[in-house]
């Protein structure tokens, strides 16, 4: 199994950039490296939650104030968004976000 970045999300390095400092950094390669072992990952200090009410299996992970959302498709882990948890409730742009690139990879 092998974790790869939706196309609009660019690299890992790119995926670095985001983190604020070198803790949200840390978790972000922890979060990749889990997920890498195992899709449904037990994660540690994380939270996983299947998002609802979309049209494919999208799941999100919590850690910290990280947002990550995935899918799963031909026996790979695509990260399809990454965001900074703003508010207790996912925002519906990056659910509608997550989706919209979950469902790009769904129809390759």
């Amino acid at each position: 199994m092998k974790v790869r970045l939706h196309n609009a999300l660019g690299e890992i390095n790119d995926i670095l950039k985001f983190a604020n400092n070198e803790r949200e950094k840390t978790d972000i390669i922890e979060l990749f490296l889990s997920l890498k072992k195992n899709a449904k990952g037990t994660l540690e200090s994380s939270r996983i939650k299947k998002i609802k009410a979309v049209d494919v299996k999208i799941y999100e992970i919590i850690k910290g104030s990280l947002r990550v959302f995935y899918t799963s498709y031909g026996g790979d882990v695509y990260i399809v968004h990454i965001c900074r948890k703003q508010k207790n409730k996912t925002e519906l742009k990056d659910i509608k976000l997550a989706e919209k690139r979950a469902k790009e990879i769904h129809s390759i």
